[in-house]
Order: C-alpha cells, then sequence, then structure tokens
C-alpha cells in the first residue's frame, strides 16, 4: 500500500487565498492533512503497538469516545460517518487488543454497548497525553483567543456538515 508523501502539502506561500471564501474547503482540507500528520506522529507507535496499521485516527476517536460514556456501536458509526460493518470491524479491533468490551445493550438486544477495559482507560491515559503535548504546541502557535474561535468555527461546520 503506498504511503502519503506528507512532504508534497504545500509551503505557506503555495496555499489558497485567505481573502477568496471560496477556498475555506481547500484550507481545511491542508488543515486536516497537517493535523492527521502531527497526530500520526505523537499516536501512531502507540495505536500501531497496541491495534496495528491501518484506521489510526478514527480509532483515536473511538477510544477517547468510548472513554467514560456508555456508548452504542450504532451511535459510532453516526458519529464517525461511516457504515455500521465498518464500525464493527474498528470495534473488532480494540476488542481483539483488549482496549474495549462490547455487551449486549439493555435497550436494545440487536445492539451492543462499548466500555474501555482498565487497559484501555491506562492506553487512552497515554493517548491523551501525546495528544496534550500536542495541543501544547500548536497553542504556542495560535493565541488562546484565536484557538476558541477556531474550535467554535469547526464545531460550527461539523454541524452544518
Amino acid at each position: 500500500m503506498a504511503r502519503f508523501n506528507w512532504e508534497a502539502l504545500p509551503t505557506r506561500w503555495q496555499r489558497a487565498d485567505l481573502d477568496d471564501p471560496l477556498n475555506v474547503v481547500i484550507l481545511l482540507r491542508q488543515a486536516l492533512l497537517g493535523a492527521e500528520r502531527a497526530v500520526h506522529e505523537v499516536t501512531d507507535g502507540l495505536l500501531r503497538e497496541a491495534v496495528g496499521p491501518g484506521d489510526e485516527i478514527a480509532l483515536l476517536h473511538i477510544l477517547r469516545r468510548v472513554r467514560g460514556r456508555e456508548t452504542v456501536v450504532a451511535q459510532l458509526a453516526d458519529f464517525l460517518r461511516c457504515t455500521h460493518p465498518v464500525i464493527s470491524r474498528r470495534v473488532k479491533r480494540l476488542e481483539d487488543a483488549g482496549l474495549v468490551l462490547r455487551s449486549g445493550s439493555w435497550r436494545d438486544a440487536r445492539s451492543s454497548s462499548l466500555t474501555l477495559t482498565a487497559a484501555g482507560s491506562e492506553f487512552v491515559d497515554d493517548l491523551n497525553s501525546a495528544l496534550g503535548a500536542l495541543a501544547q504546541l500548536w497553542g504556542d502557535e495560535i493565541e488562546t483567543d484565536r484557538w476558541v474561535v477556531l474550535m467554535k468555527a469547526l464545531d460550527a461546520l461539523a454541524d452544518a456538515a
């Protein structure tokens, strides 16, 4: 399988014009690629060692989403905007790694709920530490008030999508 060439990402002078609102999709895509690269750098080794290669960002979302709340597999599919079979395969990988526990839902026998195991909880702590270091690095680049505006704008875009 071919690996993505991170060096091919555009440099600052190659980016889309900020004054053209039609470039929002291009700028979001460039930001997403840069963010994914950074997340891979800080979490990839952890996830690959625990679960194996592939779907690292989705697995990261699942683990962080399951922590501290009862989560139904179908809700995860909606959250990650993927099909039920895809999310079931991802959850199975986490189950096989001993990070999550799947049990029948008391609400509906056709669905299953997920909880983190003790090992899964420790693993999420490690992931959160890595992500915290990344957020700190980005925080050094972005002022606090601009960071809040960015998060609110991204939240609004996620709702609109």
